[in-house]
């Protein structure tokens, strides 16, 4: 079966676990330090989002360029 892009958009489903462990505030520093290259690089808007308490319900939109 092929799909279109779109089609394989639509389908795509992906679950994932959480440990209910902070990350430390180095390792966050690093990451947000390679996201802010990576926006500066490839002219996107990919954001960090720590300590949101519903993260699990929350509605965000992932794009990738």
């Amino acid at each position: 079966m092929n799909m279109t892009l779109q089609e394989a958009i639509q389908v795509r489903h992906s679950v994932r676990q959480y440990k209910d462990t902070a990350i430390e505030s180095e390792k966050i520093a690093q990451l947000q330090a390679l996201i802010d290259e990576c926006n500066r690089e490839a002219g996107v808007h990919i954001q960090l989002v720590t300590n949101e308490p519903n993260f699990q319900s929350a509605e965000v939109p992932l794009c990738a360029a």
